[in-house]
């Protein structure tokens, strides 16, 4: 009878788990003794299955990538293969035996339908199904019926016996040995279907017992979508990237027993554990290490109140398999198996917990692995930890967060509820989140790839906060940020002391106040990132004076870093300190400082002429002021004062980030140049600008669609009532209107806004797709057009353009798209004075070619350059044959391609060669040119210094793209 507390499972389970796990282990290990040795026989002395593993593994590197970390380690310490798992019994029997090379010739998981074609490498892989099935499986074996027994029974006996009879023919073993190991096999199988099993748990059955009980627990968990999105993490000795499927095997030959995972606040530490466990539960083969483990268990150090380990296992981590069994045979229950702990959260462990990790760190002289994530300012302790238990094999890996991909799923997790998170475009919410966030600083994007941080900016921009909206994005996005980590704080101090909410709140403001200053008396100094040692005593001080424990408020607040020395605190980079600095200088404004004391503030030094490395500080305290509502006549004069000395000070750009704050409209419109460069982001920044007067010049280029803008109508109507000189780039349409699934759409609206009846502006340079009407109104102003770069979208349009190519007597550039028919006539062509006249055609077909080029040289017959786009290579061939019956003469005929060059969309012209070719360029070499193109992006570099950088960190700008054909 079961003892008292024990639940008796189905005893059919029981014993087919014996027959699989005891009898099938015995009888694979039987095979394989008999092979290897066989295999090996004239090795003297023979060679540990594992170094001749290793042997193997030299000359086939694929070999390698099937050996998971718990097989190695079995390996390493050369454990007696009779005691190794089918699995592993498996691998070796494929490596190291002799046995045929698995091909998609001769697959091993493809046995043939006829059975008298089935061989010993088919019945292997079929037991080791069987193995994984169980393992795998298990809660679908609950019930198993009599019947079903004897049937799987059956089929275990009929593998195994011809398993045994083929490796005896195969290692030459003697007739009367083989007939009785198989006699031996049925014998076993006989005793496990008819005997009552022991009321005494295996390790194998407690193991899973255990993956059943650990999946019933996380299924429904409300964080358990966080799991999704992979980690960013690289071992901290070789600064070398590493995948979870890599995480447990470590640098060095030997697999790591302990591995270390530190990482920032909020970076995805507890994401990562999450993962592995349910790697393992779902039996995932991209995480082949952790699925390899029989139990994988999560501690998390902050629900640990025992130094008790069995007591921590049967009362809250497996409470229902550990009444399996009595409560001392827990841990050697366990010391029988693969075990991966994961234990989440070293900075919030207890000495309760802090005793429970050197238990967990002391069971890894067994077949245990121990996986540790803490915070950076913990290292010191952990290390003390682990020394506890010497010649300990620890790795030390830093999470930076999520990877590309991790971004993109968890990005459409938070805002598409769900929708696929595919290559963009994703879902409409997505794309627009993505939008806001690619008009903001590029250091905002690394911030995101924290997937707190991520979260945080999701949640301001579903309130509306974030981006144009927001107006200072990156300090709502801090702010946002710094709110949880005071509230994280507030709740330690709470749960270790009597303080009231408000009272541990307070003493935590007071504090980071005083990191604010420290922060930007770096900055005024010229010092950035890591505070010195009088900063960080300062701040000590500070905490131990508010009562406060200095640990936790560093390591809330800051990052760390190790070195020869002491470890030291520093800011996450220049953004984060930035922003913290601005927070201190925000007071300042606020108390009333002018600008000549402020400033002194800011540079204290003799060298106190430049501000250039405070401007974002300066746009960061201007938008915070604005956002509040404090942002009065005073304030914008002192901001406005001091950001007059910024070299770089962009005022549009201040003006949008604040969103357009009448008292600092003003101040910019004084201060601004008789110049502006306006696009999509400041449109209304321009528009509150231009009610108070226009400018000299205006350039505006719009890279999205134009179309029912509100503020962009008024902008220009504002202009047409001006004498100022208007440039318009509508790049939206050309940047998608060379795709030929892009439905076209005109620009005229743009003109019916700039150019009405009495219109004073000078239009001096226009980009767009028009109508036959919108080139009857870009008409108006051919007396001050100098450059047209026009999309004609009928033949109307295609022959206004021509004669505004007349009557436009500062004309310089003339580019025209031809998106009409070709079959236009236009009366005349562009004339010779215009000194740039380029055309572009898309979409010729076969039968075209000649009609093509017809209308090409009504067009004129010398052009700066010709572009065929989306033309076949025959058609081209076929057109090049009539540019030179025509005479067609060009400095380039190319095409234009789309590619994104980081975050932006480029559009970018391929030179191919002049017309009339160069006799090298044969036909078949053009049609190979045109079909196959090789495009080689050229960077030049800028070298554009930011505060606390130096020149040796270059900006990379674009330079034209060039095809270099079949190269």
């Amino acid at each position: 009878m079961a003892a008292a507390g024990q639940v008796l499972a189905n005893v059919n389970v029981s014993r087919y788990l014996s027959a699989v796990l005891v009898v099938g282990k015995e009888e694979v290990w039987r095979a394989f003794d008999w092979l290897y040795r066989h295999h090996t026989r004239h090795q003297q002395p023979r060679l540990y299955v594992g170094e001749y593993l290793r042997g193997v593994q030299e000359n086939n590197t694929k070999i390698k990538k099937t050996i998971n970390a718990a097989d190695s380690k079995a390996l390493h310490r050369q454990e007696d293969p009779a005691k190794m798992d089918i699995s592993l019994l498996y691998k070796l029997l494929q490596h190291t035996c002799g046995l045929a090379a698995d091909t998609p010739e001769f697959a091993w998981n493809k046995p043939p339908e006829d059975a008298a074609q089935q061989s010993l490498e088919h019945w292997l892989y079929r037991v080791k199904e069987i193995r994984n099935e169980v393992s795998h499986e298990y809660a679908a074996l609950i019930n198993m019926s009599d019947a079903e027994l004897g049937t799987r029974l059956d089929e275990l006996s009929s593998l195994l016996c011809k398993i045994v009879q083929s490796a005896g023919r195969r290692s030459a073993r003697p007739d009367g040995e083989v007939k009785a190991a198989v006699a031996t096999v049925k014998e076993k199988l006989t005793l496990v279907q008819t005997s009552m099993p022991p009321s005494a748990i295996r390790p194998e059955e407690f193991a899973l017992e255990a993956k059943k009980e650990l999946g019933d627990q996380w299924q429904g968990c409300t964080t358990w979508g966080d799991h999704l999105s992979p980690p960013l993490l690289r071992w901290a000795v070789e600064d070398q990237e590493v995948g979870l499927s890599q995480l447990l095997q470590g640098l060095g030959e030997k697999p790591p027993q302990v591995v270390v995972v530190l990482g920032e606040p909020g970076i995805g530490k507890s994401s990562l554990c999450w993962q592995l466990l349910d790697g393992w539960l779902q039996g995932d083969a991209h995480l082949a290490d952790a699925a390899a483990q029989d139990l994988v268990v999560l501690v998390q150090c902050r629900h640990i109140f025992t130094r008790d380990l069995t007591r921590l296992l049967t009362e809250e981590l497996l409470p229902r398999t550990c009444r399996r069994c009595r409560p001392e045979e827990v841990l050697e229950l366990l010391g029988s198996l693969r075990v991966l702990w994961l234990v989440d959260g070293f900075e919030e462990a207890t000495a309760d917990a802090k005793s429970v990790v050197g238990r967990l760190v002391g069971l890894c002289d067994r077949d245990h692995t121990v996986l540790l994530t803490g915070h950076h300012d913990y290292l010191e302790e952990m290390a003390a930890t682990l020394a506890a238990v010497p010649s300990l094999v620890v790795c030390h890996a830093t999470h930076f967060g999520l990877t590309e991909s991790g971004f993109r799923a968890r990005l459409a997790g938070l805002v598409e509820a769900g929708e696929g998170c595919g290559e963009p475009p994703w879902g409409e919410r997505c794309a627009a989140f993505a939008r806001e966030v690619a008009a903001l600083s590029p250091l905002l994007l690394q911030e995101l790839y924290s997937p707190l941080k991520l979260m945080l900016a999701v949640r301001l921009w579903e309130e509306g906060r974030l981006g144009e909206a927001a107006g200072a994005p990156l300090a709502s996005l801090y702010a946002a940020i710094q709110d949880a980590l005071v509230t994280k704080l507030v709740a330690k101090l709470r749960a270790k002391n009597s303080l009231t909410e408000g009272e541990a709140r307070d003493r935590v403001r007071r504090w980071v106040g005083g990191l604010c200053r420290e922060g930007l008396d770096m900055w005024a100094r010229g010092c950035f990132v890591t505070l010195d040692a009088e900063a960080e005593q300062r701040l000590e001080d500070r905490a131990v004076e508010l009562m406060l424990p200095y640990t936790d408020c560093f390591s809330t607040f800051l990052g760390s870093s190790v070195g020869p020395g002491r470890a030291t605190h520093c800011f996450l980079h220049h953004t984060h300190q930035s922003v913290m600095a601005a927070q201190h200088l925000h007071t300042l404004v606020l108390q009333g400082g002018e600008v000549q004391q402020v400033k002194a503030t800011l540079l204290p030094g003799p060298d106190n002429t430049s501000l250039d490395r405070f401007l974002d500080m300066l746009i960061h305290v201007a938008t915070g002021l604005a956002a509040e509502g404090s942002l009065d006549e005073k304030r914008a004069g002192v901001l406005a004062g001091l950001l007059e000395q910024c070299r770089f000070c962009q005022w549009l750009e201040v003006v949008r980030r604040t969103k357009c704050c009448p008292a600092m409209v003003r101040q910019a419109h004084r201060r601004l140049a008789g110049m502006w460069e306006v696009n999509d982001n400041t449109l209304e920044a321009a528009a509150a600008l231009v009610a108070i007067g226009p400018p000299l010049a205006i350039f505006i280029s719009l890279g999205r669609d134009p179309r029912d803008n509100p503020v962009l109508q008024e902008l220009l109507r504002c202009l047409s009532q001006s004498s100022a000189e208007v440039t318009v780039k509508a790049l939206h349409c050309f940047l998608y209107g060379f795709d030929p699934v892009v439905p076209l759409y005109s620009t005229d609206h743009l003109l019916h806004d700039l150019c009405g009846p009495t219109s004073a502006c000078h239009l001096v340079y226009f980009h767009g797709f028009l109508t036959g009407e919108g080139c009857r109104l870009l008409h108006r102003h051919c007396s001050t057009l100098h450059c047209a770069f026009v999309g004609v979208m009928d033949h109307e349009a295609l022959a206004r353009v021509i004669l505004l190519s007349h009557q436009a007597p500062h004309l310089e550039m003339l580019q025209i798209h031809v998106l009409c028919s070709l079959d236009a006539a236009p009366k005349k062509s562009v004339p010779r004075r215009v000194n740039d006249c380029r055309v572009s055609l898309m979409q010729v077909e076969e039968g075209e070619a000649k009609k093509a080029v017809e209308l090409i040289c009504r067009i004129g017959h010398s052009f700066s350059a010709i572009t065929l786009n989306y033309v076949m290579p025959s058609t081209t061939c076929n057109m090049l044959r009539a540019f030179k019956e025509m005479k067609v003469r060009t400095h380039s005929l190319g095409r234009w391609t789309k590619f994104r060059f980081m975050d932006l969309i480029v559009l970018q012209h391929l030179h191919y060669f002049p017309l009339p070719p160069p006799p090298e360029f044969t036909p078949r070499l053009i049609y190979k040119m045109w079909n196959n193109p090789n495009i080689e992006c050229q960077l030049t570099v800028t070298l554009t210094p930011g505060p606390g950088q130096d020149a040796t960190h270059p900006a990379q700008d674009q330079s034209p793209a060039r095809d270099t054909g079949c190269s």
